[in-house]
């Protein structure tokens, strides 16, 4: 009976991708099932704690811009203000007529925030941008776009926002 399991998962192997499937040896978590039949569970992200200081960053798509983008978490709903830095890829400043504009959406439900954020610049290069709202836990990207003259570059940031925060004395 054993030999016909392994035969079985075997075959379904080969179909799934074509190769055909050694068994391996049982792992002891495994309850003597063969380790080509245990499925792992899909790693799930941790989102960071509330409170945590955040930088996320990175070349912008067309490689134009270096960009950090650092705030605080906080609760889910909560209003932040985050501040974008940028420079030219090579390190030089940007003028101080270039703008940014952020924004954050959920790709896997369609839609945005519910607030409409401005952003204004602190400094050449250093921009603040407020009423940046979080309404639901889950998977958001952030865009920050960057608009120099006539030229337009953007960096997508992903973020997972953290589970609204239980009060103490909810805990007991």
């Amino acid at each position: 009976m054993k030999g016909s399991h392994f035969l079985l998962l075997g075959i379904i192997a080969f179909a799934a991708c074509g190769k055909p499937a050694v068994p391996a040896p049982a792992p002891a978590n495994t309850g003597g099932v063969p380790a080509a039949a245990v499925v792992a569970a899909p790693a799930v992200a941790t989102a960071p704690a509330v409170g945590t200081a955040m930088e996320l960053g990175g070349t912008s798509k067309a490689g134009k811009y270096k960009i950090t983008f650092s705030f605080n978490v906080e609760n889910m709903g909560a209003l932040f203000a985050p501040v974008t830095r940028v420079q030219h890829f090579d390190g030089s400043p940007l003028p101080a007529d270039a703008t940014v504009v952020v924004d954050a959406t959920m790709p896997a439900h369609h839609h945005g925030m519910m607030t409409k954020p401005e952003t204004t610049q602190l400094v050449p290069g250093q921009f603040r941008t407020q009423g940046m709202r979080l309404h639901m836990q889950g998977n958001w990207v952030f865009s920050v776009q960057v608009r120099e003259g006539d030229q337009t570059d953007s960096l997508d940031l992903p973020f997972e926002q953290p589970p609204e925060a239980l009060p103490a004395d909810a805990a007991k």
